[in-house]
């Protein structure tokens, strides 16, 4: 029997399965959404996207007590993922939700996401342009840190 990934260990210790289980992607690129999307639906959980951080923190509130993850974009117009992240983790939102924030420039938003952390959220960084495996790594990371946070 193979040993649960730190995902599903999550997903169990959450009360949930991967059929109620959402992912929310949050992308103002919709290509960049829809091929994370895909990625992530191979972890077997459903995806919904959304177009930027204001409809991403309307989703989230509506998903709350089934949203299995976060992944967005650090920087999009109107509301970026980091403020995002920090609006709907002060509201409770977040708690035992793994985040990982997708940025092109790691080094310029690295200072955002570790106050989004600062605050209680613990998250996860990958530099786009990513590949599969690097996506999949990182999100297994964010759960693990949840999981540490929470024990």
């Amino acid at each position: 029997m193979t040993e649960a990934t730190p995902f599903e260990r999550l997903l169990k210790k959450r009360d949930l399965d991967k059929t109620t289980a959402i992912a929310l992607v949050v992308d103002d690129d919709p290509q960049m959404a829809k091929l994370s999307a895909r990625i992530i639906a191979r972890l077997g959980i459903r995806t919904q996207t959304k177009e930027g951080g204001i409809p991403g923190l309307e989703a989230i509130r509506a998903l709350q007590g089934r949203l299995a993850l976060l992944l967005t974009d650090v920087n999009m117009p109107g509301m970026e993922g980091t403020q995002m992240a920090s609006t709907a983790g002060k509201e409770g939102l977040l708690i035992d939700v793994p985040v990982v924030f997708m940025t092109g420039k790691m080094w310029e938003n690295l200072s955002k996401t570790q106050a989004v952390a600062a605050e209680g959220t613990p998250n996860e960084v990958i530099e786009k342009p990513f590949d599969i495996d690097g996506l999949v790594k990182a999100i297994q990371r964010a759960c693990e840190k949840v999981l540490q946070e929470s024990a």
